[in-house]
C-alpha cells in the first residue's frame, strides 16, 4: 500500500465533460492523491480507471504512451516528446488536459 505524499490538481477543458459525464463547464477540475515517484502517467491511468470512457482517448493503443491528440501542461509549462507519461509530479503541481485542435 502506498502512502500519500500530496495532491495534484488535473484541469481538463470542457471538451472532455461528455467523456466524464459531467455538465459542461469552462475547466473541470479533479484532484489526485499522490504518493513518491507519482509521475503523469500514473496519474492519468487513475483518471482512466475512474473514467473509462475517457480511457482510450488518454492513451495510444499500445496504452504506455499519452495519446498525441492530447496537450499536457505541467503547471505552465507545455511537455513535448515521447516521455510524457514519465514526467514526475510533486505536491501542489497542476496537470492540464487540452485536446489538440487541428485546421486552418
Amino acid at each position: 500500500m502506498q502512502t500519500t505524499t500530496g495532491k495534484v490538481k488535473l484541469k481538463l477543458s470542457s471538451s472532455f465533460a461528455e467523456m466524464l459525464n459531467v455538465k459542461p463547464v469552462s475547466l473541470i477540475g479533479i484532484e489526485y492523491d499522490i504518493s513518491n515517484g507519482a509521475t503523469i502517467g500514473r496519474v492519468l491511468k487513475e483518471l482512466g480507471k475512474n473514467y473509462p470512457s475517457l480511457r482510450n482517448f488518454l492513451f495510444n493503443s499500445d496504452s504506455t504512451e499519452i495519446n498525441e491528440r492530447i496537450d499536457v501542461v505541467l503547471n505552465s509549462t507545455l511537455l513535448k516528446g515521447n516521455n510524457i507519461a514519465e514526467t514526475g509530479v510533486k505536491n501542489g503541481d497542476t496537470i492540464f488536459l487540452l485536446p489538440v485542435y487541428e485546421g486552418g
